[in-house]
């Protein structure tokens, strides 16, 4: 058995607990960086995770932070689908292709 992937509660808990403020921010307010690389980089993760649900973000959180420690493609995609049992190899695969096409793996 492959030992499940990485996963924060305090993160998520917190993730969660903000969810139900982001729909009460005015659409007006906007964060901003004081470096503009940081500030385009902010931009093209917000595109990027758009419209995505709990699942995919969380297969993502996952294959992005096993490619930042070291794993091997193989053995991150192997990890992030023994994760949870809903999540599929095509699934897995697919959040791969999309992060490959944004440069994040």
């Amino acid at each position: 058995m492959v030992p499940p992937g990485p996963y924060c509660p305090s993160l998520t808990i917190n993730a969660f607990a903000l969810n139900d403020l982001y729909g009460r921010i005015p659409g007006d307010i906007e964060a901003k960086f004081e470096q503009v690389d940081k500030q385009r980089v902010f931009k093209r993760f917000q595109a990027f995770v758009k419209g995505k649900d709990v699942d995919e973000l969380e297969i993502i959180a996952s294959l992005h932070y096993l490619r930042q420690t070291g794993v091997s493609e193989k053995d991150a995609k192997s990890r992030a689908e023994a994760k949870q049992e809903r999540f599929t190899r095509e699934k897995v695969e697919q959040m791969w292709q999309e992060m490959e096409t944004q440069g994040l793996v």
